[in-house]
């Protein structure tokens, strides 16, 4: 089968879905071509990636990276993630496809892939990514533009896309009631993690705990994301500042960057660490490239995310550890193996309290980051969803209720 999927954004070393799945489609023998633009994702530290010309672009071109197909192709306009790729109908025609798959579905580029359906006949799939918090933080500029997206774009991609994906329930009930896309056009295909590189690695462990002196008996307790107020790291700090005092043997690893303008709010964490004068408990780390965060993940006990959501989580879940997160009908899914527990958002007192029921009962941690790694194998492999999208991808309809 020839595969296309289409991304404003693209960058291995992350580890997106977009490169996941572009990976596990070609090892079960596809033929996947990705098409992106020269733009590198605006918000995060352009070190982590390889063959940067300038700041924020990459080269244009063909090129071959991680063993997929990759066309990058030039964008004169770049607007809140929404871009014009120039040569995209000419590159899709020329290559043929049997399916695209369009990461994103309220932009442009959606509208232009299916302007070309009719003419090519390739099975097409949007999926989106996101989620009420995402969508409320842009809420005054969504709500014009989604206007005119809805008069101009939305009802040629309604007919003639073959179905849609959302990542979760709540992405699936959002696209409904946002678009009035009829929710028997939308399934759940959730996002995963790669299962064999995300996996407890005792070596990492001792490394990485030599290299941030973190001794053995120690209990670390890992954030790894976007140092952003929207995704609040600071509350796993405000809810460990007293369990920090009572329990010495405790650690906090921040594996992320300051994201934007941002520097104050990270420099406000830092100033509250040297107030309650714990300066040796917290680690503030910058990030790292997905292939790395497995060694992080190994060197914890557990896996904290205060606020928003995050694929990483599965990803933490999958290296073994128990996650907190906070409650929500997207979130249960990835606590559904009692393998978690989850916190009222913002009630700095009650996750305070679910890490201190994981610090003084070992055994239930230790217990529940098996069940993560069970969940994850079951559920959230990238394999498994790799697999649920080739059948969505030969025959779409047969999914549409």
């Amino acid at each position: 089968m020839k595969i296309i999927h289409i991304t404003h954004y693209y960058q291995p070393q992350l580890g997106y879905q977009e490169y996941n799945l572009a990976k596990k489609q070609k090892e079960q023998g596809h033929e996947v071509t990705i098409i992106t633009s020269n733009k590198l994702t605006p918000f995060l530290n352009y070190n982590l990636t390889q063959g940067t010309t300038s700041n924020g672009f990459t080269k244009m071109g063909k090129f071959t990276e991680e063993g997929i197909a990759v066309f990058r192709l030039s964008t004169p306009i770049e607007l809140k993630r929404r871009m014009w790729l120039l040569g995209l109908e000419s590159l899709v025609t020329k290559l043929k496809p049997d399916v695209i798959h369009v990461h994103g579905i309220f932009n442009e580029t959606a509208w232009r892939i299916a302007r070309l359906k009719e003419k090519l006949g390739f099975n097409l799939i949007y999926d989106s990514h996101m989620h009420r918090s995402i969508y409320k933080r842009n809420r005054i500029y969504m709500k014009l533009y989604h206007s005119l997206f809805k008069t101009f774009f939305l009802p040629k991609i309604l007919k003639e896309s073959d179905i849609f994906v959302g990542t979760c329930e709540e992405t699936k009930q959002l696209i409904f009631e946002e678009y009035s896309i009829p929710n028997n056009r939308i399934i759940v295909i959730p996002l995963g993690a790669d299962i064999d590189l995300f996996k407890r690695d005792e070596k990492q462990r001792k490394i990485i705990r030599e290299k941030l002196n973190i001794k053995p008996k120690e209990i670390v307790l890992i954030y790894a994301g976007k140092l952003t107020p929207g995704k609040a790291p600071h509350l796993l700090l405000d809810s460990c500042v007293n369990i920090i005092k009572k329990y010495k043997k405790i650690k906090l690893l921040f594996v992320g960057n300051v994201v934007g303008n941002e520097l104050t709010y990270v420099l406000t964490m830092k100033k509250k660490v040297i107030r309650n004068k714990i300066e040796k408990n917290v680690i503030f780390h910058k990030a790292v490239s997905n292939k790395e965060l497995f060694k992080y993940y190994s060197a914890a006990d557990i896996g904290v995310w205060p606020a928003m959501e995050s694929f990483t989580m599965i990803e933490a879940a999958a290296t073994g550890l128990p996650i907190i997160i906070k409650k929500s009908e997207a979130m249960g899914k990835r606590v559904s193996n009692r393998n978690g527990l989850m916190y009222p958002e913002g009630n700095v007192q009650e996750l305070s309290e679910s890490i201190i029921k994981l610090l003084k009962n070992k055994k239930l941690m230790m217990y529940m980051g098996e069940r993560s790694r069970e969940l994850v194998e079951k559920k959230f492999s990238w394999d498994n969803i790799a697999d649920k999208f080739i059948q969505v991808y030969k025959n779409p309809k047969r999914f549409v209720k």
